[in-house]
């Protein structure tokens, strides 16, 4: 990104999603969420910590929409929202990073 916008170029986010291994259920294990969680907030840091990168649009809502299993067989869950629309690790990171890029404490999720 620092390459282009150097150049002076805008350079957005988009269709974003990040891909982890899942079971024959497409379910994901915690490792992968976790490491999702990071690569999610790696990203968005990219952006917010970058003037000429004007935003980061996520590629769908929920896991079940995702175009990722019908390309890559073993994986998916690519998405910030799961099945059930609950927020996984993915949505706390997203979250959390744009919460620290506007000055503000840390975002704590509630717990149901």
């Amino acid at each position: 990104m620092k390459q282009f916008t150097d150049l002076g170029l805008e350079v957005p986010l988009t269709e974003l999603d990040v891909r982890v291994n899942v079971d024959a259920n497409d379910n994901a294990n915690s490792t992968g969420l976790a490491a999702q969680a990071v690569d999610y907030s790696t990203a968005v840091d990219a952006c917010v910590n970058n003037k000429l990168c004007p935003g980061v649009t996520v590629w769908q809502f929920n896991d079940p929409v995702s175009w990722i299993p019908d390309v890559f067989p073993g994986e998916g869950a690519a998405l910030p929202y799961d099945a059930a629309y609950k927020p996984k690790p993915a949505y706390n990171a997203i979250v959390n990073s744009l919460t620290a890029a506007s000055g503000k404490t840390q975002y704590k999720p509630k717990k149901n």
